[in-house]
This record gives structure tokens, sequence and C-alpha cells, in this order.
């Protein structure tokens, strides 16, 4: 199958919206056009490289409801997808297995490391990608400037995220360092340890920060940063220092993880506060280069966010994304004019639950009963328009999905705006900071108070501050940026992992998830929580299984442990 070429006078949204049929069996561009027509077309070599960000998890059209309709958070506490057929639940009911394996990863992530080791060994040959300094009117280098320099950063970024998704899935996997015929039979190699893979995501990071821009002009945005490398060093540092890959809390770990994220908010601080987060919680949810998105991908104008998540009674909603009572219940209330935990059991708290005293992330990432969306109110009672159960695939919870959605898209007149599937936001470089830090010390410092309030003042205002002269305990200061990251990320694709890395998933996943029956729409209506279902979670969940096709095929490699 022969490989689409990419001119470099293509804008970066082509690539990202580029799509393939192309497998690990593929031929290689020598194949099909000539090693030596590739060596010396510049077109060809920068194509090659900007070909591989098709690679990347949730760049190649598949996002936002991308598990067979589902959203990678229906399998936690905090979400339930309405479509019984859904391979989501697989994940949830114990179905899991290297027979039955969800949102498979394997051969995509494999692929894009090929394509890196390709560009490598193409780029080692030929100097003919200019490697000129190229001043613009301005006076700084344009994107144009050290040109081969900076392909060979954003490639080393791309290896790196591709092994840091790898282990972050499968634990120990196999680290191809060259490029392999494309044959199944040479992936049969031994799994590397993962503290020897992070050692090699570290390294690659650090060589492709320097050569790499901190921003592009509009014609380049959407490509490898400094941002995104440094992020993607303090996110791998994270997981790295976490419980699970951490079991004997080796404090120097959380150090590194800790300066790592300051690396990200120094870079921002020292450069005119290149990362901020917008005073609008959901402002880099509908803008694609908001100043709060380090890097983006799938950025498309599309209408499938609105179509597969909007409440049923609307026309054309399907109601995919059901939030749990559990996940609304973690949002704070503020009482006497400071925030403090929900508490389902208090009557004054009750009877505020969706009062404009909530946390106002509550009312951007949930749609509940009463509230206004799109010129009427959600009506999810029982009987209502939108209401709990009314047939198959209405919500199940009492809830439906609010962030990411554009209530101004008009479906029936095939409407659709631009946006993107955001794979680094400062958000979580301020947090990735504060649990490391914490966890760093016996007990917080200023900084750690400073950092997890710089997000929560962004949308709870002055009450959000946090002062050092709490005094809280490392546990209470653990505890409390857990749930932050739970309010601000969710749905984002950082619960499900953030619950295995801190090893209490097997804790949380096994305990019933909860909705709300409202029994009408009246101001005397009683709102009652019921269990939806029960779920399932076993230790080897921790992790995925690979295919047993895969597995079969790689005896060497073998399954992944436990599976």
């Amino acid at each position: 199958m022969k490989y689409k070429i990419l001119a470099k006078s293509l804008s970066l949204l082509l690539v990202m919206l580029f799509t393939s049929c192309e497998s690990m069996l593929d031929k290689e561009y020598d194949v099909q056009l000539g090693k030596d027509q590739i060596l010396n077309n510049v077109d060809l070599m920068t194509g090659l490289q900007s070909n591989i960000y098709y690679y990347l998890p949730r760049n190649n059209g598949a996002s936002f409801n991308c598990i067979s309709s589902a959203m990678l958070d229906c399998a936690t506490d905090d979400g339930m997808e309405s479509s019984n057929t859904s391979d989501i639940h697989k994940m949830t009911n114990g179905a899991w297995s290297p027979l039955n394996v969800v949102d498979d990863q394997w051969y995509q992530l494999y692929a894009g490391i090929r394509k890196c080791q390709a560009f490598f060994y193409y780029v080692g040959q030929t100097n003919v990608i200019p490697n000129d300094s190229i001043l613009g009117n301005d006076g700084k280098p344009t994107d144009q400037s050290q040109l081969r320099n900076r392909l060979i950063g954003e490639t080393y970024f791309l290896q790196a995220l591709f092994y840091f998704e790898l282990i972050k899935r499968y634990g120990d996997v196999p680290m191809i360092t060259k490029m392999l015929n494309p044959v199944l039979s040479e992936l049969d190699v031994p799994r590397t340890p993962y503290n020897q893979i992070v050692d090699s995501i570290v390294s690659w990071c650090d060589k492709a920060v320097p050569v790499l821009p901190i921003q592009y002009s509009d014609a380049s945005k959407g490509r490898a940063n400094k941002g995104a490398a440094l992020m993607l060093k303090s996110r791998t540092l994270l997981y790295t220092a976490s419980l699970l890959n951490n079991p004997t809390n080796d404090i120097s770990k959380w150090a590194f993880a800790a300066k790592a994220a300051k690396d990200v908010i120094d870079l921002s601080e020292n450069n005119g506060n290149t990362y901020t987060l917008n005073a609008a919680f959901d402002a880099p949810f509908f803008t694609v280069f908001d100043k709060e998105i380090i890097l983006p991908c799938a950025y498309a104008n599309r209408s499938d966010i609105e179509s597969m998540n909007i409440p049923n009674g609307y026309s054309r909603g399907q109601g995919h994304t059901n939030p749990t009572q559990n996940l609304v219940d973690a949002f704070e209330i503020k009482v006497n004019g400071v925030y403090v935990p929900y508490d389902p059991t208090n009557p004054a708290h009750e009877a505020k639950m969706y009062s404009t005293d909530r946390d106002p992330r509550l009312a951007g990432t949930v749609l509940y009963n009463g509230t206004l969306f799109k010129a009427r109110n959600v009506e999810t009672f029982v009987g209502g328009l939108d209401g709990l159960n009314k047939t198959i695939d209405y919500t199940k919870t009492g809830y439906y999905l609010k962030k990411f959605v554009n209530p101004t898209i008009n479906l029936d007149e095939n409407g659709t705006s631009l946006r993107s599937w955001i794979l680094f936001r400062y958000a979580e470089a301020l947090l990735n900071y504060a649990e490391a830090q914490n966890e760093a010390l016996s007990s917080p410092d200023a900084s750690v108070y400073q950092r997890l309030s710089q997000v929560r003042v962004r949308s709870m205002g002055a009450a959000g501050n946090l002062d050092p002269s709490l005094g809280w305990t490392q546990d209470q200061m653990r505890q409390r940026i857990r749930n932050e990251r739970r309010v601000e990320f969710a749905f984002e694709e950082h619960r499900f992992w953030d619950l295995r890395r801190w090893n209490i998933a097997n804790e949380v996943l096994n305990k019933p998830i909860y909705g709300i029956n409202i029994s009408n729409g009246t101001a005397s209506a009683t709102k009652v929580r019921f269990k939806v279902e029960d779920r399932v979670f076993d230790a080897k969940m921790n992790l995925c299984p690979i295919s047993q096709n895969a597995a079969l095929k790689a005896p060497t490699t073998g399954q992944t442990k436990g599976w």
C-alpha cells in the first residue's frame, strides 16, 4: 500500500486530518519511491516527518467518544456509557481480557515508533533539509530556521510520547531503537524494564527541548514545541514516582517529578506567561490554540462531540456520556465564603446540590436537571424530555455531559466548530507540581498551596484560594490535590490512569456507581440517589492486555503481566 506523501506546503491541519489504512506490514518509502528519491527531495523528507503525527493517540479521527461511542472516563467512577452494546462495559464488568481487548493501541503506537526510526534513518544520510538560521522581519527566527534540527527534535519528542503511552498501558514493553523490516516477527523481542524506558524518554525529551521553539507562527501551530517536551517529561516522571511504579516510595523520584513540572512553569513565567489559565474554565475546549493549551491534536471542524453527547430529548442528541452522582459529589460547595468538600449526608449541602454555591466547574462539566441549555431547561426528571431511563439509550444516571459541548451548534443545519483533543494544558503542569512537591516533602510547603490555588481560583475566584496557614498534613493535601485533578480534568482521560498509578483503583473501581432519581418536574420533587450498577476491578487491570493474537505472534514478548 503506497504512502500519501505530504508536501511541505500543506498545512499541519491537513497532516492532522490525514487518514490512512497502512499497517505494520506496509512497504517503506524506499520500496515505493527509491531511497535516492527520498534523500534528495526536501518535500518527501519533511513529509515523512510530518506523517508521524498521524500516530499520536486520539489524533487519527478517534478522539472524545472513541471507544465504540464511549469516552474512556466511562470506565471510571465518573461516567457511564448509555449504550448497552459499547465495548467500554467490558472494562467494568469483568469481560475485559486478551480475547476482548478495548482501546487497543499496541500496533498503532509501534507503527508510530517505526516511522520515527525511518525518519532518523533517512535524515542521518542526507542534508537536503536546510539547517540555516532564518530571521523574519522582526529579527526573530522563523519556523523554517534550523529546520533540520527542529524536525529531529520533534521526532525525539514523538518517539518519547509513543513510548510513554506504551508503558502507561502495558508496563514493560519492547524498546525498539532501530528501523526494523516491516514484519511482525521482528517485534518478538523481550520486554525492556519500565524504568529503563523512562530513562530513554527523559533523554529524548532533553534532546528535544533545546531545538524546539517555545511557540510557532499560525502556519505551524500544532507541532511539538518546547513546552510539550517539558510536559511529557513532567507527566512521565510523575507516573514513575507514583506508587504503582514506585512501590518503595523513593522520595527522590518525587523530587525529580516536581523539578520537571517546575520547568514547565518556569518556561511560561520567564517568557511573558507563554501559557496562562484562561479566566473561563471552558475556553480551552472551544479555542484550539487557547493560551492554556500546550499541545492540541486532532483539531477539525466537527459536531460529533455534540451529536454523541447532548441529551436525547434534543434534536439528533444521542446522550452517550452520563456523568455519575459519584462525580457530582466531588465538586466542592461554598459555605460561609469558603469552599469545603461536599457532604451528601449533610442536609444543608443536599439542599444546594445544584446551587451557585457549588464549584462552578460542576455547571461547566455536567448537565443536570433544570440547566438552561439550547433555549430550554434540561429535563432529566422521571418522564421529562431527557428523562432518566426514558428509553434504553437515555441517561442512566440522571446526568448528561456539558464539558466540550458547544450549545451554539445547530445539528439540524449541519453546523460545526473547530475543536481539538488536548494532549497537554497548563493546568496539568500546576497540579503535577503540587502533587509531586507535596509527596517529596514531609508536609506541604507554600509553593504547593500556591500552585494548587492557581487552578482553583481560576474557576472559584478568591474563595478557592488555599492559604498555608491551613497547616494541612501531607495526606490532607494529597486528598485535596487528587480531588482537584478529578474535577479539573473530568473526561480528559486523566482519572482512568490516575487511579491506577496511585494504586487505588482496586479500592475505588470495585464500588458501585450512583445516579439521581428526580421524581417529577415540580419544585417539590424528591431527589433520591440510586445504584446504577456494580463495577468489577482486578489488580491486573492496572495495566492493559495486548490482544491474544499479538501475544501468540510474539511469544518472546509475551502477554502483559497478570493477564
